[in-house]
């Protein structure tokens, strides 16, 4: 199925993304078949997503209205918000190269926070209250 996923033939980066959101939530694992497609598709931030990862550095927040968010630490001490499901990223690299520039589909951060429901031991879950998911969403 991976072999017949060629996206950037109609390349517009928001259909992009969300064929490869879409591709990777219905992927029950990540096989190694999965990891090669991902670094053909995404060489530039393949690597530093899976490198978040592996660091813990994923935390999946959850309302009590069952509202996701992520928030992803980098290696300095910023952390960033990540809404998958809605295509956005509070880092500098997303405003600048998804949405003004148009160059690239995601961050590092928005693709660890997808790729990180695929190895659940790898992603730490909080629950919040829905007050208190509110006002986490007002502090981006």
């Amino acid at each position: 199925m991976i072999d017949n996923l060629d996206f950037k033939n109609d390349y517009n980066p928001l259909i992009f993304y969300q064929r490869t959101y879409d591709f990777l939530k219905n992927e029950k694992e990540l096989t190694e078949n999965v990891l090669e497609w991902l670094y053909c598709n995404y060489s530039n931030i393949a690597l530093d997503a899976l490198n978040i990862i592996d660091k813990f550095k994923v935390k999946k927040v959850i309302s009590e209205s069952n509202q996701i968010l992520y928030v992803i630490k980098n290696n300095k001490i910023e952390k960033f918000i990540c809404l998958p499901d809605v295509h956005y990223c509070s880092c500098d690299k997303f405003i600048k190269q998804v949405i003004i520039q148009e160059k690239e589909n995601m961050c590092e951060h928005l693709l660890s926070a997808v790729i990180a429901e695929k190895i659940p031991l790898k992603i730490k879950e909080i629950n919040l209250s829905n007050e208190e998911f509110a006002k986490l969403l007002m502090s981006i």
